[in-house]
């Protein structure tokens, strides 16, 4: 889980926020997301 938390926190929450909420519509939100595994 660290790691992950790691290379999210690196690549992918500059644009999907920390929380994981986007910014959309360019960015879509990560958290809540039913297409995204659990």
């Amino acid at each position: 889980m660290e790691r992950g938390e790691a290379v999210y926190g690196s690549i992918c929450a500059s644009c999907h926020q920390v929380e994981g909420q986007g910014s959309p519509p360019a960015f879509p939100a990560l958290a809540g997301n039913e297409q995204m595994l659990p």
